[in-house]
Formats: C-alpha cells, structure tokens, sequence
C-alpha cells in the first residue's frame, strides 16, 4: 500500500502514452476511470450506457405487459387495465427519452452514416410515429384507454388476449400524419404488444 501511494504522487496522468496508462492502470484506477470518462470516447459511452438502461426498462414493461394480461384472463381485475393503460404510457414515455438521448450525441459528435442508418431501420413503416402520436396526444389531450380482445380456441381449450388500441380514435386524431393514417388503414386492429416489441427491435438494432 505505501509503495502504491508513492507511485500515484508521481504518476503522469496523459494516459495517450500507453506506459502511463499501463501505471495508471495498476496504481490508482480509480483516477484512471475518471480520466476516461472525460475523453471524447467516455463521453459517448456514458449516454450510450443510458440508452442501454432505457432498452432493458422497455423490455421489462413489454414482459409486465403481458404478465399482467394473462392474470387479466384468470381473474378479470379490472384494475388491471389501468396498469396497461399506465405501462403502455410509461413505454412510449421512454421511447422518446431514447431520442433525446441520441439528440444529445448527435448535438456533440458527427457520426458515419447516421441519417442512412436510421432512414433504412424506420422509414419502412411508421411504427415510431404511431407510439409518438399516441404518447404526445395522450399528454396533450385525449387519453387513449387499452382495450382487450380475448379469444378462446375450443379445439385446443386455450385462450389467449390481445391489447389494442382504439384505431378509430386514432384516426380523427388532429395530430394525425398522412403516413400513419395510411399504416392504419391497412391494419385490422393496432396489437399493442406486438407494436411495442417490433418497435423494440429496431431500436436495438439501431443502437
């Protein structure tokens, strides 16, 4: 310990030469870490890091979604649709913090075939702009309540549940663009776990 404290008086913090680095490494880490943290790559790996922490709360409330939609089917708790009804708010809250996030980077720090990349995962359909207009006219104006379809199969004595959306809502929604208006003319009823997992993907396959 003694010799350790020695040798971090005297260590040069430019750890772009590899030998400092290597001393930092060994003899007071903990600066070392802070150094990194500063540089432009630590930078970018810190809101990196926060995007990442927004996926994993994302995929949960997907999984509590339809956890709490199967305890729907045993015990038909109507207090569960709130809970729905409050994650799927909390979902696409989240969402948009993803965006102000990579606003941020963005703001900061130019990055290859970024406009590209996002054009060719996105574009394809509108789902980011169905969850926006959802969110955004919720906090805004009108609150748009889950409903539930269940099915049962008499064959396979099975039933299961659907969460969706109310599409005709939707579709008098002042804030309604052309493109999404379209995507939900084609769509028999908005599904929305399997809206929020689709969309899921393509942010991790953006990030």
């Amino acid at each position: 310990i003694k010799l350790q404290e020695e040798r971090k008086k005297n260590l040069d913090s430019d750890i772009s030469i590899y030998s400092n680095f290597q001393k930092m490494y060994y003899y007071d880490n903990p600066k070392l870490r802070e150094i990194i943290k500063n540089t432009v790559g630590g930078k970018i790996d810190l809101k990196l890091q926060d995007i990442d922490f927004i996926i994993e709360r994302m995929d949960k409330i997907i999984f509590k979604i339809n956890q709490i939609s199967n305890d729907f089917l045993e015990s038909h708790n109507e207090e569960l649709m709130d809970d729905l009804t409050e994650l799927s708010y909390l979902y696409s809250s989240y969402s948009l913090s993803i965006i102000d996030k990579y606003r941020a980077i963005l703001k900061e720090f130019n990055i290859y075939n970024y406009d590209e990349k996002r054009k060719e995962i996105f574009r394809k359909d509108c789902i980011h702009d169905l969850i926006t207009l959802v969110r955004n006219t919720s906090t805004h104006g009108k609150l748009y309540r889950v409903s539930l379809i269940i099915s049962y199969d008499f064959y396979k004595g099975l039933k299961t549940i659907n969460l969706t959306l109310g599409k005709k809502l939707l579709l008098q929604d002042k804030n309604l663009k052309s493109n999404v208006k379209d995507y939900l003319l084609d769509l028999k009823e908005i599904d929305i776990s399997l809206l929020y997992k689709n969309y899921l993907e393509k942010v991790k396959l953006m990030f």
